[in-house]
């Protein structure tokens, strides 16, 4: 499993340096049937990342559907995730 936040997509939708190593994470996961997860959060993180670069919400939300056609699953995490996240981005990885 892996679990992908803004800054990934953020990736897949502005061109930055690292765009494409994004784009073949996410392309090479889905070809292989690795399970893709973001928290629900993610639309909207995605959705204000594109906006601040003038990227229409019809397109984000348009590509954010074709991954999720795709197989990419979003879910909202349970309380117990958010305390691991915190956990983890406080101390590193346990």
């Amino acid at each position: 499993m892996i679990v992908v936040d803004a800054s990934i997509f953020a990736k897949l939708i502005l061109d930055e340096p690292d765009s494409g190593t994004a784009g073949k994470l996410i392309a090479d996961a889905m070809d292989a049937g690795e399970t893709l997860l973001a928290p629900t959060l993610l639309v909207q993180e995605t959705l204000q990342i594109g906006l601040r670069w003038s990227i229409p919400a019809e397109t984000t939300l348009d590509f954010i559907e074709t991954l999720r056609t795709g197989g990419f699953q979003m879910r909202e995490p349970a309380r117990p995730e958010y305390e691991l996240a915190s956990k983890i981005a406080q101390f590193g990885d346990p």
